[in-house]
C-alpha cells in the first residue's frame, strides 16, 4: 500500500528495467486500491486474532498474551516492515500470486466494504509536490549523488522563474551601451560597436529615458562605413520595433512575449511621480533581454562568443586565452591604427626584416630587432597634397639630394618614388622598404623622392641612433656574457692547479663552453659566433658602402 499509482507510473517509466517490472506487476493489483486496503486488513486482523487464540489455550493468559504480542510485533511488523521499507517493489511484485489467493478468500467481505470506501472518499488522490517541496526534493536528489548541482540548478530555476519579477534580472541603465539617433555609422562608431560584443543597440534621441528604435549588428553587413549614414535612417529603414515591459512584471510573462518573434530585447520603463510638484514622467529603468530570462532558468551565466562581461551587474570580464586582436582588422582597412603594432604584427615584421633584409640587419640578433620594431611607434601619414605649379608634392617623405637617417617598411598604403633626373615613377605597396643604407652610412643622401600618393599610409620608421643603441645593447650582452665565461673559466683554472687530473679534462671543455653560450646568444649563428670568440674582429663595426650607380642604389634601398 506504500506504493501508490503515481509512484507506480513513475517506476515504470524509469530507466531502470527490473524496477520498471516489478511496478508492472504491482500496478493492477494496486488499481483497486480500498480492496486491496480491506483484503490485506482483514487478512492481517485473522492472522493475530487466530495466533492470540492458539496462545490462550496453549498457555495461561498472561504467557500466551507476552508470547502473541512478541511474535506478531516481531514477525508481523517489525521484520516486514524492515524488508519492505528497501525492497518493496522486488517483495510486491514476489507476492502478488500470494495476494490475489487472499483476496478471492476474502472477497465476500472485502468488496461490500472496498464499495463504501470508494462511495465514501471518491478515487485516490495522487501524491504531488508544491514548487518549494520539489526543490527540497531535488536538494535531496543531489545529496544522494542521483543529480549533479548544475542539473538541480536548471530544474529549480524552471520552477521559479515564472514568479520572478523582471526588476530582479534586468541590465541597469548605467550598464546599457547605447547610440544617439543623431551619430554616424562611420568606421570608428562600427569599431565601437564591434568591440561591445553586443547584438542589439538601444537608440535613443534627445534623452537615454526615449528609446525610439533598436539597431540590429547583424543589419550593418548592409553598410559601407565611408558613407557615414545617420542612425537615424538607418533606424527608420530597417524598423526594428521597441518592446517596453514594466519592473514588477514577471518572467513568465515577459518569456511568452518574447517567443513570439517580435524581439529579443525589451525596456525596461516604469513612472517617475516622486516629485509631486511635477507631473510623472516615464523612464527608463534598464534593458531585459531573451538570454537573461534563459540564464536565470538554467541558473548560471551564458558567455558567448563575443561577450566582453561574465556578468554586467558586477562587470566581471571575461577571460579568453586567445582574445581576438583588434589589430587584425588592419588587414581589412587602413583606417583602423594604433601607435604600436600589435604582438602578432612585431612577429610578422621582424619575421620579414630578418628574412627579406638579412643585410640591413645583420648585425642584431633576432632579439635585439624584435625589441627595436616593438619599441618603434607606428606612424601614420595622409595623402600628400600637391599644388598646382609645383613639381613635388609638399609632404615628402624623402626628398632627392637632401641627407635621411630613417629606415621606412610600408605596412599598409602606398607611397610613390621618383628617381633620376627624369623623375622616373614606381609606386611602393605594403612591406616595401625605404630608406635602408640609412642605417648604416652616417648623412646618407637619397637619390629619389618618396611621397604617400594613398593615405592614409600605415608605416614604422626606424632612425639611424636608434640601431645604433640597439647595436650597443647587443655588445653590451656579448660582453656580459664573455665576462661570464672567463669567469668560469678563471675559477676552472684555478680548481685544476689542485687537481690536475680533473684540470686536463675540464680544459678541453672550456672552449666548447664559450661557443656554446654564444651560439645561444646568436641563435646558432657559427660565423659570428666564430668571429668573436677568437678575438678576430671587433663586435660591432659601421663602415661606409662602396659607391654605386644611383640607380642601382634606389632601386636597392627602395626594395
Amino acid at each position: 500500500m506504500s506504493l501508490d499509482l503515481t509512484g507506480l507510473e513513475i517506476v515504470m517509466a524509469g530507466d531502470d528495467p527490473n524496477a520498471a517490472r516489478y511496478a508492472k506487476d504491482i500496478y493492477p493489483v494496486r488499481q483497486k486500491g480500498n480492496l486491496l486496503l480491506c483484503t490485506l486488513l482483514l487478512g492481517n486482523v485473522a492472522v493475530n486474532s487466530l495466533m492470540s487464540i492458539f496462545s490462550a489455550e496453549i498457555f495461561d493468559g498472561t504467557v500466551g498474551f507476552i508470547l502473541s504480542t512478541f511474535l506478531i510485533v516481531i514477525f508481523g511488523e517489525i521484520i516486514p516492515q524492515a524488508f519492505c521499507s528497501r525492497y518493496a517493489l522486488r517483495i510486491g511484485s514476489t507476492t502478488i500470486p500470494l495476494v490475489k489467493i487472499i483476496r478471492v478468500l476474502l472477497f465476500v467481505i472485502a468488496w461490500p466494504l472496498a464499495k463504501g470506501l470508494d462511495l465514501m472518499l471518491g478515487r485516490e488522490l495522487a501524491t504531488t509536490y508544491s514548487n518549494a517541496e520539489m526543490i527540497e526534493l531535488l536538494n535531496v536528489h543531489v545529496k544522494e549523488n542521483k543529480i549533479d548541482q548544475e542539473e538541480a540548478n536548471a530544474m529549480a530555476g524552471a520552477l521559479t522563474y515564472k514568479t520572478m519579477c523582471v526588476k530582479d534580472v534586468m541590465t541597469a541603465m548605467e550598464q546599457t551601451y547605447m547610440l544617439a539617433i543623431d551619430e554616424k555609422l562611420s568606421f570608428e562608431t562600427i569599431g565601437k560597436i564591434f568591440k561591445t560584443g553586443y547584438s542589439r543597440i538601444p537608440i535613443f534621441e534627445i534623452s537615454r529615458d526615449n528609446i525610439v528604435g533598436i539597431l540590429f549588428v547583424k543589419d550593418l553587413i548592409f553598410l559601407d562605413p565611408e558613407d557615414n549614414v545617420p542612425v537615424r535612417s538607418f533606424i527608420q529603414i530597417f524598423g526594428r520595433n521597441v518592446h517596453l515591459v514594466w519592473p514588477d512584471d514577471t518572467l513568465g510573462e515577459v518569456l511568452t512575449e518574447l517567443k513570439k518573434g517580435n524581439s529579443h530585447l525589451a525596456i525596461v520603463r516604469d513612472v517617475n511621480n516622486e516629485d509631486e510638484s511635477k507631473d510623472p514622467v516615464y523612464e527608463v529603468k534598464g534593458i531585459i533581454t531573451l538570454e537573461d530570462i534563459v540564464e536565470c532558468i538554467i541558473g548560471d551565466e551564458i558567455v558567448d562568443e563575443t561577450d566582453a562581461f561574465v556578468d554586467n551587474d558586477q562587470r566581471i570580464k571575461v577571460e579568453r586565452g586567445d582574445t581576438f586582436e583588434w589589430a587584425r582588422l588592419r588587414l581589412l582597412d587602413t583606417k583602423i591604427v594604433d601607435e604600436m603594432l600589435s604582438a602578432s604584427e612585431i612577429s610578422a615584421v621582424t619575421a620579414h626584416l630578418k628574412t627579406n633584409h638579412t643585410k640591413s640587419f645583420q648585425l642584431l640578433t633576432d632579439m635585439q630587432l624584435r625589441r627595436l620594431v616593438s619599441s618603434t611607434p607606428v606612424t601614420t601619414f595622409s595623402t600628400a597634397t600637391q599644388d598646382l605649379n609645383k613639381e613635388l608634392p609638399n609632404e615628402l617623405l624623402y626628398e632627392k639630394g637632401t641627407p635621411s637617417d630613417t629606415f621606412t617598411l610600408v605596412l599598409s598604403g602606398r607611397i610613390t618614388i621618383l628617381v633620376g633626373s627624369e623623375n622616373f615613377k614606381t609606386d611602393l605597396s605594403s612591406w616595401s622598404v625605404l630608406g635602408a643604407s640609412a642605417l648604416q652610412t652616417k648623412d646618407w643622401i637619397p637619390d629619389y623622392s618618396a611621397f604617400v600618393s594613398d593615405g592614409p599610409c600605415r608605416c614604422i620608421r626606424i632612425g639611424r641612433d636608434s640601431f645604433i643603441e640597439s647595436s650597443d645593447a647587443l655588445e653590451n650582452d656579448v660582453s656580459i656574457a664573455l665576462s661570464a665565461i672567463d669567469s668560469v673559466e678563471e675559477d676552472v683554472t684555478s680548481f685544476g692547479e689542485s687537481a690536475p687530473s680533473v684540470a686536463s679534462s675540464t680544459d678541453e671543455h672550456v672552449p666548447n663552453n664559450r661557443k656554446t653560450v654564444l651560439k645561444l646568444l646568436f641563435h646558432g649563428d657559427d660565423d659570428k659566433v666564430d668571429l668573436i670568440s677568437n678575438g678576430d674582429a671587433p663586435i660591432v663595426q659601421f663602415t661606409d658602402p662602396p659607391e654605386t650607380n644611383n640607380n642601382e642604389q634606389a632601386t636597392e634601398d627602395a626594395g
